[in-house]
Parts: C-alpha cells; structure tokens; sequence
C-alpha cells in the first residue's frame, strides 16, 4: 500500500500529501445486486477488494486521508453516495489521520459524521469499524494510545445509538508479522484477515 501516505511527523489540519480513491464496484449494474459501502482510510483499501470476493454484494469505497474535521469530508460523502439510492451496510472508520484533533474534537467530528450517514441513508445498517495500530515509528506508543481512545470512543457512540462495532484492530495487533515493513499498511495475510471477518459479519447483519 505504499501508494498511500501515513503522516508520521508533527501534523496540523491538513497532512504533506492528501488524497481520496473513489470505488464504485461495476456502477453501471444499479439493480442486481444489494451495495455495501465501506468509508476508511488506507486500511479499508487494502481489504475492501478481498471483501468483494467475499460476499454476494457490490462492494464500494471511499478511502480518504481527510481528518474529520475537515470541511471537504461531507461533500466528499454527498457526491460519492449519491451515485445510488442507498447501501443495504455502511462500514464507517476514520483514525489513522487528523492527529491533531483532541479526543473531545474526535468524538464531536465523529458524532456529526455519523449523524450525517443516518440521515443521509436511513434504510443502511451502519456498522462502526475499529482503527488498526501502528507497528512502528519514534511515536508508536503516542499513536496506539491515541488510537485506543478513538476506538473507546467509537465503542461508546456505538452502545450510546445501537450500532454494530467490527474490531478491526485486535487481529492485527495480536499478530505482527500482519504488518507490512512501514509498520502501518498491512500484508496480504492482514488484508485477507480483515476481509475474511468483515464478510462474515456483514453476512450476519
């Protein structure tokens, strides 16, 4: 995944290299089968194909360094959903970038996100992805704190409206040989993990 950039210095709101990759899986079929969306970061874009292999549903994306505060996100999501109707599942996860928002910040930004996907797609059954760790870097201990916070707080938002929480972040940090040599993009053992227990739980809901 070295296509994608990973900030690993000092960050303010907007990182050296921004970037979206905007997947709509065969776009022109638009009745046979049910969409899932799946909205991360550079992660999501390493499982989100395998996931497609996976199950009996188109399988879309947006993967994007954009931290939650930025004020791009939301067009970002109104232009890219509105190709169709609605998702049958919303995969939702943002924690490897806008480091420099506060816990307090994150979980406003996230809520407001969150919020938006409901009222944007009412009939999709949202489920709530947790960060993966990082495996390396002079701040590997400050990021995996910081991570293990976002994920309390996305726990937390989850039990607070009734969503599903995917835990994408335990089988990865229980196994790091996952990692790829930058320490956060993962191999394609990793990948294949992820999408493995995505599929199952999309195929539960």
């Amino acid at each position: 995944m070295s296509d994608y950039t990973y900030e690993t210095g000092e960050t303010v709101k907007f990182e050296t290299y921004e970037w979206d990759r905007l997947w709509w899986e065969h776009a022109n079929d638009t009745e046979s089968k049910n969409r899932i969306l799946i909205i991360g970061d550079s992660i999501s874009c390493g499982y989100r194909p395998l996931v497609n292999q996976e199950v009996a549903d188109y399988v879309d994306g947006i993967g994007t360094s954009k931290g939650l505060d930025n004020t791009s996100y939301i067009t970002l999501l109104n232009y890219f959903m509105d190709a169709f109707s609605c998702y049958k599942i919303i995969q939702f996860n943002n924690g490897l970038h806008g480091w420099h928002l506060s816990e307090e910040r994150y979980e406003e930004y996230y809520r407001r996100l969150i919020a938006h996907l409901v009222q944007k797609c009412p009939g999709a059954k949202l489920v709530l992805a947790l960060t993966t760790p990082v495996n390396s870097g002079n701040q590997k201990e400050e990021r995996n704190e910081k991570i293990r916070k976002r994920n309390e707080i996305a726990r937390k938002i989850a039990q607070e409206e009734g969503l599903c929480v995917n835990d994408l972040h335990t089988p990865i940090s229980e196994h790091p040989e996952f990692f790829s040599q930058d320490g956060v993009h993962l191999t394609q053992e990793g990948y294949t993990t992820l999408a493995k227990q995505c599929a199952e739980l999309f195929a539960s809901l």
